[in-house]
Protein backbone atom coordinates (compact mmCIF):
# COMPACT_ATOMS: atom_id res chain seq x y z
CA UNK A 1 0.00 0.00 0.00
CA UNK A 2 1.29 3.69 -1.00
CA UNK A 3 1.54 5.95 2.20
CA UNK A 4 0.15 9.15 0.56
CA UNK A 5 -2.40 11.43 0.96
CA UNK A 6 -5.72 11.77 -0.87
CA UNK A 7 -5.17 11.59 -4.58
CA UNK A 8 -8.65 11.49 -5.86
CA UNK A 9 -11.79 12.57 -4.37
CA UNK A 10 -12.85 15.08 -6.51
CA UNK A 11 -10.28 16.80 -9.27
CA UNK A 12 -9.51 20.34 -9.32
CA UNK A 13 -7.61 22.55 -11.49
CA UNK A 14 -5.03 24.81 -10.23
CA UNK A 15 -6.07 27.91 -10.03
CA UNK A 16 -4.89 31.66 -9.51
CA UNK A 17 -8.00 33.09 -8.14
CA UNK A 18 -8.50 32.17 -4.36
CA UNK A 19 -10.66 34.17 -2.89
CA UNK A 20 -13.50 35.23 -5.15
CA UNK A 21 -15.42 32.03 -6.07
CA UNK A 22 -18.93 33.00 -5.70
CA UNK A 23 -18.32 36.22 -7.54
CA UNK A 24 -16.50 34.79 -10.59
CA UNK A 25 -19.18 32.06 -10.57
CA UNK A 26 -21.97 34.40 -10.63
CA UNK A 27 -20.07 36.24 -13.12
CA UNK A 28 -19.85 33.12 -15.31
CA UNK A 29 -23.55 32.42 -15.34
CA UNK A 30 -25.06 35.83 -15.73
CA UNK A 31 -22.30 37.68 -18.18
CA UNK A 32 -21.69 36.63 -21.93
CA UNK A 33 -18.65 38.73 -21.46
CA UNK A 34 -16.88 36.06 -19.50
CA UNK A 35 -13.62 34.65 -21.07
CA UNK A 36 -13.73 31.30 -21.77
CA UNK A 37 -10.92 30.20 -19.47
CA UNK A 38 -11.16 31.64 -15.73
CA UNK A 39 -10.51 30.71 -12.33
CA UNK A 40 -13.54 29.91 -10.19
CA UNK A 41 -11.89 28.89 -6.59
CA UNK A 42 -9.20 26.63 -4.98
CA UNK A 43 -10.41 24.76 -1.90
CA UNK A 44 -9.15 22.86 0.76
CA UNK A 45 -11.50 19.48 2.17
CA UNK A 46 -12.75 20.62 5.58
CA UNK A 47 -15.31 17.41 5.62
CA UNK A 48 -16.01 13.77 4.00
CA UNK A 49 -18.05 12.43 5.22
CA UNK A 50 -20.29 8.40 4.92
CA UNK A 51 -23.84 9.25 4.30
CA UNK A 52 -26.67 6.57 5.57
CA UNK A 53 -27.84 4.00 3.13
CA UNK A 54 -30.94 6.29 2.13
CA UNK A 55 -28.56 8.51 0.73
CA UNK A 56 -26.95 8.92 -2.74
CA UNK A 57 -27.27 8.96 -6.74
CA UNK A 58 -29.10 6.65 -8.71
CA UNK A 59 -26.88 4.15 -10.39
CA UNK A 60 -28.99 1.35 -11.20
CA UNK A 61 -32.26 3.37 -12.75
CA UNK A 62 -34.61 2.20 -9.99
CA UNK A 63 -35.61 6.06 -9.04
CA UNK A 64 -33.72 5.27 -5.64
CA UNK A 65 -30.37 6.76 -4.22
CA UNK A 66 -27.55 4.04 -3.75
CA UNK A 67 -25.13 4.12 -1.52
CA UNK A 68 -24.44 0.17 0.40
CA UNK A 69 -20.40 1.10 1.22
CA UNK A 70 -22.24 1.50 4.69
CA UNK A 71 -23.50 -2.46 4.83
CA UNK A 72 -20.43 -3.61 3.09
CA UNK A 73 -18.21 -2.17 6.04
CA UNK A 74 -20.38 -3.38 8.47
CA UNK A 75 -19.80 -7.15 6.64
CA UNK A 76 -16.16 -6.87 6.44
CA UNK A 77 -16.61 -5.86 10.01
CA UNK A 78 -18.35 -8.83 11.17
CA UNK A 79 -16.31 -10.71 9.48
CA UNK A 80 -12.33 -9.72 10.92
CA UNK A 81 -13.94 -8.67 14.43
CA UNK A 82 -10.45 -7.70 15.78
CA UNK A 83 -10.06 -4.66 12.84
CA UNK A 84 -13.38 -2.06 13.24
CA UNK A 85 -14.39 -1.17 10.16
CA UNK A 86 -17.56 0.21 11.02
CA UNK A 87 -19.14 2.86 9.27
CA UNK A 88 -18.96 5.03 12.43
CA UNK A 89 -14.95 4.21 12.88
CA UNK A 90 -14.37 4.99 8.92
CA UNK A 91 -15.69 8.09 9.33
CA UNK A 92 -14.15 8.73 12.62
CA UNK A 93 -10.82 8.09 11.15
CA UNK A 94 -11.28 10.39 8.34
CA UNK A 95 -12.36 13.02 10.40
CA UNK A 96 -9.21 13.12 12.19
CA UNK A 97 -6.83 12.39 9.27
CA UNK A 98 -8.45 16.29 8.01
CA UNK A 99 -8.01 18.08 10.98
CA UNK A 100 -4.51 16.76 10.88
CA UNK A 101 -3.57 17.45 7.40
CA UNK A 102 -2.60 13.76 7.14
CA UNK A 103 -5.77 13.38 4.59
CA UNK A 104 -4.80 17.01 2.12
CA UNK A 105 -7.73 17.46 -0.33
CA UNK A 106 -7.01 20.11 -2.44
CA UNK A 107 -9.57 21.12 -4.69
CA UNK A 108 -8.85 23.69 -7.91
CA UNK A 109 -11.86 24.70 -10.19
CA UNK A 110 -12.10 26.37 -13.02
CA UNK A 111 -13.67 26.88 -15.95
CA UNK A 112 -12.31 25.96 -19.42
CA UNK A 113 -14.42 26.73 -22.77
CA UNK A 114 -17.38 26.41 -20.77
CA UNK A 115 -17.35 23.25 -19.36
CA UNK A 116 -16.66 23.37 -15.60
CA UNK A 117 -13.52 21.28 -14.24
CA UNK A 118 -12.27 19.84 -10.96
CA UNK A 119 -8.75 18.11 -11.11
CA UNK A 120 -7.93 15.96 -7.54
CA UNK A 121 -5.02 17.50 -6.19
CA UNK A 122 -3.19 15.47 -3.23
CA UNK A 123 -1.26 17.73 -0.64
CA UNK A 124 1.51 16.89 1.18
CA UNK A 125 0.88 15.95 5.15
CA UNK A 126 0.84 18.96 7.23
CA UNK A 127 3.39 17.22 9.35
CA UNK A 128 6.03 17.53 6.55
CA UNK A 129 4.98 20.88 5.65
CA UNK A 130 4.61 22.33 8.41
CA UNK A 131 0.81 23.30 8.19
CA UNK A 132 1.22 24.58 4.73
CA UNK A 133 -0.62 23.16 1.74
CA UNK A 134 2.17 21.81 -0.73
CA UNK A 135 1.20 20.18 -3.81
CA UNK A 136 2.05 16.41 -3.91
CA UNK A 137 3.55 15.54 -7.50
CA UNK A 138 1.67 12.45 -7.25
CA UNK A 139 -1.06 14.58 -8.47
CA UNK A 140 -0.27 14.57 -11.58
CA UNK A 141 0.85 12.23 -14.58
CA UNK A 142 3.82 11.95 -16.50
CA UNK A 143 2.54 15.00 -19.29
CA UNK A 144 2.00 16.89 -16.24
CA UNK A 145 -2.05 16.56 -16.26
CA UNK A 146 -3.82 15.87 -13.15
CA UNK A 147 -4.42 12.36 -12.49
CA UNK A 148 -7.96 12.31 -11.40
CA UNK A 149 -10.26 15.57 -13.57
CA UNK A 150 -14.04 15.66 -13.14
CA UNK A 151 -15.99 17.41 -16.04
CA UNK A 152 -19.29 18.81 -16.32
CA UNK A 153 -21.66 21.69 -17.56
CA UNK A 154 -20.87 25.33 -15.64
CA UNK A 155 -24.31 26.59 -15.78
CA UNK A 156 -25.24 28.52 -12.17
CA UNK A 157 -22.68 26.72 -9.64
CA UNK A 158 -23.91 28.60 -7.04
CA UNK A 159 -26.50 26.88 -6.88
CA UNK A 160 -25.80 23.37 -8.21
CA UNK A 161 -23.42 21.95 -10.65
CA UNK A 162 -22.18 17.99 -11.34
CA UNK A 163 -18.84 17.25 -12.86
CA UNK A 164 -17.92 13.24 -13.25
CA UNK A 165 -15.39 10.55 -14.54
CA UNK A 166 -15.26 7.56 -15.67
CA UNK A 167 -12.73 6.32 -13.42
CA UNK A 168 -10.80 7.96 -10.16
CA UNK A 169 -8.88 7.00 -6.87
CA UNK A 170 -10.25 8.38 -3.56
CA UNK A 171 -7.53 7.97 -1.42
CA UNK A 172 -9.08 7.64 2.44
CA UNK A 173 -7.82 6.24 6.12
CA UNK A 174 -9.55 3.27 7.18
CA UNK A 175 -7.66 2.45 10.65
CA UNK A 176 -5.29 4.88 12.85
CA UNK A 177 -2.01 4.47 12.67
CA UNK A 178 -1.68 3.00 9.31
CA UNK A 179 -1.27 4.18 5.61
CA UNK A 180 -3.92 5.89 3.63
CA UNK A 181 -5.80 3.58 1.24
CA UNK A 182 -6.48 3.74 -2.08
CA UNK A 183 -9.91 3.06 -3.18
CA UNK A 184 -10.50 2.50 -7.07
CA UNK A 185 -13.66 4.30 -8.09
CA UNK A 186 -15.73 3.80 -11.48
CA UNK A 187 -18.84 6.65 -12.51
CA UNK A 188 -17.48 9.24 -9.53
CA UNK A 189 -19.26 12.29 -9.45
CA UNK A 190 -19.14 15.44 -7.41
CA UNK A 191 -21.95 17.51 -7.12
CA UNK A 192 -23.23 20.57 -4.90
CA UNK A 193 -23.10 24.42 -5.52
CA UNK A 194 -20.25 26.66 -4.73
CA UNK A 195 -20.59 29.90 -2.76
CA UNK A 196 -17.88 31.11 -0.51
CA UNK A 197 -17.52 27.00 0.30
CA UNK A 198 -18.24 24.56 -1.93
CA UNK A 199 -21.00 21.86 -0.50
CA UNK A 200 -21.81 18.99 -2.02
CA UNK A 201 -21.66 14.67 -2.10
CA UNK A 202 -19.41 12.60 -4.06
CA UNK A 203 -20.77 9.44 -5.13
CA UNK A 204 -19.13 6.74 -7.15
CA UNK A 205 -18.86 2.90 -7.70
CA UNK A 206 -16.17 0.80 -6.25
CA UNK A 207 -15.65 -2.46 -8.03
CA UNK A 208 -15.96 -5.17 -5.27
CA UNK A 209 -13.12 -7.27 -6.52
CA UNK A 210 -10.64 -4.50 -6.00
CA UNK A 211 -12.38 -3.00 -2.59
CA UNK A 212 -11.08 -6.63 -1.44
CA UNK A 213 -7.84 -7.57 -3.16
CA UNK A 214 -6.83 -3.52 -3.28
CA UNK A 215 -7.86 -2.58 -0.07
CA UNK A 216 -9.02 -4.83 2.61
CA UNK A 217 -6.02 -7.23 1.58
CA UNK A 218 -3.45 -4.43 2.98
CA UNK A 219 -5.85 -4.17 6.18
CA UNK A 220 -5.26 -7.75 7.29
CA UNK A 221 -2.24 -8.75 9.42
CA UNK A 222 0.10 -10.88 7.73
CA UNK A 223 -1.04 -13.50 10.58
CA UNK A 224 -4.47 -13.63 9.66
CA UNK A 225 -7.46 -12.22 11.77
CA UNK A 226 -8.66 -14.37 14.45
CA UNK A 227 -8.89 -18.25 14.18
CA UNK A 228 -8.57 -17.66 9.88
CA UNK A 229 -5.41 -16.97 8.18
CA UNK A 230 -5.13 -13.91 5.68
CA UNK A 231 -5.80 -15.90 3.01
CA UNK A 232 -9.26 -17.43 4.47
CA UNK A 233 -9.77 -14.54 5.12
CA UNK A 234 -9.42 -13.12 1.98
CA UNK A 235 -11.54 -16.09 0.76
CA UNK A 236 -14.16 -15.38 2.63
CA UNK A 237 -14.33 -11.71 1.72
CA UNK A 238 -13.75 -12.45 -1.58
CA UNK A 239 -17.36 -14.10 -1.25
CA UNK A 240 -19.30 -11.70 0.08
CA UNK A 241 -18.13 -9.34 -2.55
CA UNK A 242 -20.06 -11.39 -5.07
CA UNK A 243 -23.10 -10.78 -2.86
CA UNK A 244 -25.59 -8.19 -4.46
CA UNK A 245 -26.63 -7.82 -0.76
CA UNK A 246 -23.13 -6.29 -0.47
CA UNK A 247 -21.81 -5.33 -3.94
CA UNK A 248 -25.48 -3.67 -5.21
CA UNK A 249 -24.33 -2.71 -8.75
CA UNK A 250 -24.18 -4.96 -11.65
CA UNK A 251 -20.82 -3.60 -13.79
CA UNK A 252 -20.97 -6.27 -16.01
CA UNK A 253 -20.70 -9.88 -16.92
CA UNK A 254 -19.21 -11.40 -13.88
CA UNK A 255 -18.27 -7.64 -12.66
CA UNK A 256 -20.40 -6.04 -9.39
CA UNK A 257 -19.82 -2.65 -7.45
CA UNK A 258 -20.43 -1.43 -4.55
CA UNK A 259 -22.21 2.36 -4.40
CA UNK A 260 -20.68 4.61 -2.39
CA UNK A 261 -22.11 8.35 -1.28
CA UNK A 262 -20.33 11.06 0.39
CA UNK A 263 -21.04 14.34 2.08
CA UNK A 264 -18.18 17.16 1.04
CA UNK A 265 -17.65 20.44 2.27
CA UNK A 266 -14.24 22.41 1.82
CA UNK A 267 -13.26 26.07 2.38
CA UNK A 268 -11.25 28.52 0.41
CA UNK A 269 -7.31 27.57 0.31
CA UNK A 270 -3.68 28.26 -1.52
CA UNK A 271 -1.06 25.91 -1.95
CA UNK A 272 2.09 25.65 -3.77
CA UNK A 273 4.26 23.05 -5.53
CA UNK A 274 7.20 21.44 -4.07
Amino acid sequence: MRRRVFMGCVALMVSACTNGGSDSANRGSESSEEPATFSVGQYRVTSLVLLSTEEGDDFNGDGEPDNNLPNALNAANAAMSEIDLSPESFNAQVEASIESGELNLLLDVSVQEGVLTVDVLTGLPWAETEGENVIDPISFEDDGEPRTRLTGDYGNIAQHFLVQTDAAILTVPFLPDEPLSDVPMVDMRVHGAIDQELEGMVTGLIPSERLVDDVLADLIPPEGVGSRSKEEMLDLLRRFAGLSAIADIELGEDERAVSSAMSLTAEPATWSLP
